[in-house]
């Protein structure tokens, strides 16, 4: 097991030429919204309704990204990935993908000497 914040220092390491180091993690999905909507119909005792709402809940694997650096994208546009708790990573495609740092289960990282994913524990 590996502390969340042990976690992600190590999900920032740079090489010796400044490059990040490529890693893979699990995280689980959550829609906060949707679970608002779900809570306010099983309130009012609709429960067809709130069944057939997707909160989340899936495992989901990202294998060989790297952390963005996290800076200012614009003057109008500042990500406050601090403050809202998320972090983007670039997949080997070169799409951009955020992640809650909340929602983080695991890590595999080269630094890590393990051939098999780390619990992330929070």
């Amino acid at each position: 097991m590996i502390p969340k914040n042990d976690a992600l220092k190590l999900m920032e390491q740079t090489d010796e030429r400044g490059n990040r180091i490529p890693f893979s993690f699990k995280y689980v999905t959550a829609d906060r919204e949707a679970f608002r909507r779900r809570e306010k119909y099983l309130a009012s005792g609709w429960t067809d309704k709130a069944a057939g709402i997707d909160i989340g809940g899936d495992i989901l694997e990202l294998e060989n990204v790297t952390m963005i650096r996290n800076k200012k994208i614009s003057d109008r546009k500042d990500p406050r990935h601090y403050q809202n708790r998320t972090r983007n990573v670039k997949l080997p495609n070169g799409e951009l993908r955020k992640f809650h740092i909340s929602l983080l289960t695991a890590l595999k990282h080269p630094y890590l000497n393990a051939d098999d994913y780390v619990t992330v524990i929070h």
